[in-house]
């Protein structure tokens, strides 16, 4: 190897290390926060996903990341609201008629006490709201427990979902209340 070559290697190796070292950095830098409230969840890695992948979302902004959270619980629920609109009408037997009915309502629910919370700067009632929201999907997916009505598929995942974007918001609201700057 010549030694131009060897200096135009040893030139990009160090190049390269510059470059991922200082993209790294940053990136770091701006997921602080991410990083911060995500570590706090039960799934962190998705959590971090979330609101990495999200390109509405400013992931330096407290309130942005709580809106955006908010904005996907709505949407969440929304197709979950649309999907068991067809279902009810479709269901021939009463009792998973008034079950998915009961749902349909708790989804309305959720994305009235949820919508804005965080808006007003009143975290400790924001999270109010949300153990009311978990509580009533949850008791919309005990209604299903019993033989022979199962949870329908979409329901248990919009479920499982919503419960996961209901913790993130959770936490958004435990880094605000621990004295955080936002």
């Amino acid at each position: 190897m010549s030694s131009s070559s060897s200096f135009t290697l040893a030139f990009l190796l160090s190049t390269m290390f510059m470059f991922i070292l200082f993209t790294n950095t940053s990136h770091h830098v701006k997921g602080d926060l991410i990083d911060d409230i995500c570590s706090k969840t039960d799934q962190a890695y998705h959590c971090s996903w979330i609101l990495r992948t999200d390109p509405n979302i400013k992931q330096d902004n407290i309130t942005g990341l709580s809106n955006a959270i908010m904005s996907r619980i709505q949407d969440s629920s929304g197709i979950a609201r649309f999907e068991m609109y067809s279902s009810i009408h479709q269901q021939k037997n009463f009792n998973q008629r008034t079950r998915l009915g009961f749902c349909f309502d708790t989804y309305y629910n959720v994305i009235d006490k949820i919508m804005g919370c965080a808006n007003d700067g009143d975290y400790q009632h924001c999270k109010v709201k949300i153990l009311y929201a978990q509580t009533i999907i949850k008791n919309c997916d005990n209604m299903f427990i019993e033989p022979p009505f199962d949870e329908p598929s979409f329901l248990k995942q919009t479920s499982q979902d919503v419960l996961h974007l209901l913790n993130i918001l959770w936490e958004i609201c435990n880094y605000v209340l621990a004295g955080q700057k936002m």
